[in-house]
C-alpha cells in the first residue's frame, strides 16, 4: 500500500507541476511585467533602485525619482538648483534612506535630498547639522544613521561619534557600522576599524598588495549581508574586482575580477549576490560555488530576449527581481518563476514530458490494482494511515507559522526586521519562505509580518498606557504617519478612532 501511496503522490506532484507551468504560460502577467513611462514613470532610463522601509520601491531615472507602491507611481522631477556639492564623491548614482524618511541621492560630486513623506525636495540639507564648514561627503549606514565627512573626520549626524580619517589612505569611499565598530573603506584599498564610542582606530587592514591598489582606486560600493559580511565592488583603470570582507576573521577574499566595469551590487541573501555589468549579469550562489554564473542574454516569458541594456538589478524583500534598463524602463520577475529564464528553456516540451510521465504512472497503477486484491479492512486501515499523514504535515506547517510569529514578536520594535532576517532565523532561503507563507496564509510574507505588528499595536491601543507615537515605534513602524496609514487600511479606522471605538466608557461620554 505504501508503494501505491508513493505513486499517487507522484501523480499529484506532476499534475501540480503541469498546472503551474500551464498557468505560467497562460497568465504571464501574474509573474512577469514591465513598467515604463506608459505606467507613470518619468522616463525609461533607470539609474538606480532601492526598496524603502515601507516596502515601496524608489527608482531613480534621468528625470527624477519614481516611487512605486500600490501598483501606481508617484514622481518628483529633479531640481538641479537644489544640488549641494560633495567634493569627495566620485561615483555614479547612489541612493540611501535615513531614519527621518529622507532619501539621499548622490550623483557625481553632488547630493540632493527628498522628504519621502511629503515628496518635497529639501533645501540645503546640511544646514540642519550646524557644521562649521560644508561636508565633503555623506553616507548612511545599514542602520539608517547619517554620517558626514568634514575636516578629515567621519562624524555621525547625531554628534555621538567622531572618527579621525587617515588622508594617506586616500579618499574615503564607503563606510558601515557593525557591533559598535565603524568600518571605513578607502580608495587605496585600506580598511579602518574604529571604536564608535571612543573614536579610536583600533586596526588597519589591507585589501590587496600595494602594487595592486592603484588598479581599483576609482570607485567602491559596499553592501552588508545578513550574516554580517561586507561585499564590495571596486573599479579602476585595471577593471573591476569583487571582494568579501569578514569582520569576524578580519580577512578579505577576492571572489571575482574582470577587465570590464561592474555596475551595481545587490546582496539578495547570505549566499546570493547579484551584480549588474556592462555585458549583462553576474549571479553568485555561494552555497554552490564561488564562481559566478554569467548571464548575457535573458529570455522572457513573452518569447522576446534581452541582451545587455540592463543598468541595475535589485531583489526585493519578497524575492522578486527588478531589472532597471537604459531605455526600456523596469522588468519585474516574480520569485515563482525563478531568477532568470534561459533561452533554451521551452515550456511546451516540459508539458509534453509531464503528460507522458502521468500516462506512464497511470498505467503502472492499473497493473498494481489488477495484481493486488486489497481487503476492505486493509483499505480502511490504510485510509486511516493516509488521513493521519496530512495531520502530521499540517502540524509541522502550523509549528513553522508559530515559530515565525514568535520570531517577529521578539523583534517587534526593530523596523528593519523583515523577510530576509526571518528566513535566516528559520534557516530557510527567502524564496522558499515566500512560497511557504503564501501557501499557508494566502498572503505575502511582508504582509504576514505587518499583520502581526498591527495586531500587537491594536492590543497596545486597547491597553491605553502608551501614546500612538510610542506604539508606532514599539511595533516597528518607521513613522507615526506610516503606522496610521497601515492601521486604517487593516482595521478600517485610524488608531485614535480605534481607541475611541474600543473604549465604551470613553465613547459614551463624548
Amino acid at each position: 500500500m505504501r508503494t501505491l501511496l508513493v505513486h499517487i503522490t507522484s501523480i499529484l506532484f506532476l499534475l501540480f507541476a503541469l498546472t503551474t507551468v500551464a498557468q505560467a504560460e497562460s497568465r504571464e502577467e501574474a509573474y512577469f511585467f514591465t513598467l515604463t513611462h506608459r505606467n507613470g514613470m518619468l522616463d525609461d532610463n533607470v539609474l538606480q533602485m532601492l526598496q524603502l522601509p515601507d516596502d515601496r520601491m524608489a527608482i531613480m531615472t534621468n528625470e527624477g525619482i519614481n516611487i512605486y507602491g500600490d501598483r501606481t507611481f508617484k514622481t518628483v522631477r529633479l531640481d538641479t538648483t537644489l544640488y549641494t556639492p560633495i567634493s569627495n564623491y566620485r561615483g555614479q548614482t547612489h541612493l540611501y534612506v535615513d531614519r527621518q524618511s529622507v532619501l539621499w541621492i548622490k550623483i557625481k560630486g553632488k547630493v540632493c535630498c527628498l522628504n519621502l513623506q511629503t515628496l518635497h525636495w529639501i533645501r540645503q540639507p546640511f544646514r540642519q547639522f550646524k557644521l562649521p564648514r560644508q561636508p565633503q561627503d555623506v553616507f548612511v549606514d545599514h542602520n539608517r544613521q547619517v554620517w558626514l565627512v568634514a575636516d578629515n573626520y567621519l562624524m555621525s549626524a547625531d554628534g555621538k561619534a567622531r572618527i579621525p580619517l587617515n588622508p594617506s589612505f586616500g579618499n574615503l569611499q564607503d563606510m558601515d557600522v557593525l557591533h559598535n565598530m565603524v568600518y571605513t573603506f578607502y580608495g587605496s584599498g585600506k580598511i579602518g576599524v574604529a571604536d564608535i564610542s571612543t573614536g579610536k582606530t583600533t586596526e588597519t587592514l589591507s585589501t590587496y598588495p600595494e602594487n595592486v591598489a592603484g588598479k581599483y582606486s576609482s570607485t567602491s560600493l559596499v553592501a552588508k549581508s545578513i550574516d554580517n559580511k561586507f561585499y564590495q565592488i571596486r573599479t579602476g583603470k585595471g577593471g573591476s574586482v569583487f571582494l568579501c570582507f569578514n569582520p569576524q576573521t578580519r580577512k578579505v577574499k577576492e571572489l571575482f575580477h574582470c577587465s570590464y566595469l561592474l555596475h551595481t551590487l545587490n546582496v539578495a541573501s547570505a549566499n546570493e549576490i547579484l551584480i549588474s555589468t556592462q555585458h549583462g549579469y553576474l549571479l553568485f550562489n555561494l552555497n554552490i560555488s564561488e564562481r559566478p554564473r554569467e548571464i548575457t542574454q535573458l529570455s522572457l516569458p513573452d518569447g522576446t530576449s534581452l541582451s545587455t541594456g540592463i543598468n541595475t538589478v535589485y531583489r526585493d524583500h519578497d524575492g522578486g527581481i527588478w531589472l532597471g534598463t537604459y531605455h526600456n524602463g523596469i522588468i519585474y520577475v516574480s520569485p515563482y518563476l525563478g531568477l532568470f529564464f534561459q533561452p533554451e528553456k521551452h515550456y511546451g516540451k516540459t508539458i509534453a514530458i509531464v503528460v507522458v510521465s502521468v500516462v506512464v504512472i497511470l498505467l503502472i497503477l492499473l497493473i498494481i490494482r489488477k495484481k493486488r486484491k486489497v481487503k476492505i479492512s486493509s483499505e480502511s486501515a490504510s485510509s486511516q494511515t493516509a488521513s493521519s499523514e496530512p495531520f502530521s504535515s499540517d502540524s509541522a506547517e502550523q509549528e513553522l507559522l508559530q515559530k515565525a510569529r514568535t520570531l517577529i514578536e521578539q523583534h517587534l520594535s526593530d523596523s528593519s526586521y523583515g523577510v530576509e532576517q526571518l528566513a535566516a532565523d528559520l534557516c530557510m532561503e527567502r524564496t522558499g519562505l515566500y512560497k511557504k507563507i503564501v501557501a499557508l496564509t494566502g498572503d505575502k510574507p511582508v504582509n504576514f509580518i505587518k499583520d502581526i505588528r498591527l495586531k500587537q499595536a491594536a492590543t497596545l491601543l486597547r491597553d491605553g498606557r502608551l501614546s500612538i507615537n510610542e506604539i508606532a515605534l514599539q511595533t516597528g513602524f518607521s513613522s507615526p504617519s506610516y503606522f496610521t496609514k497601515c492601521f486604517k487600511s487593516h482595521f478600517g479606522v485610524k488608531p485614535s478612532e480605534y481607541t475611541d471605538f474600543t473604549n465604551p466608557i470613553k465613547k459614551s461620554t463624548l
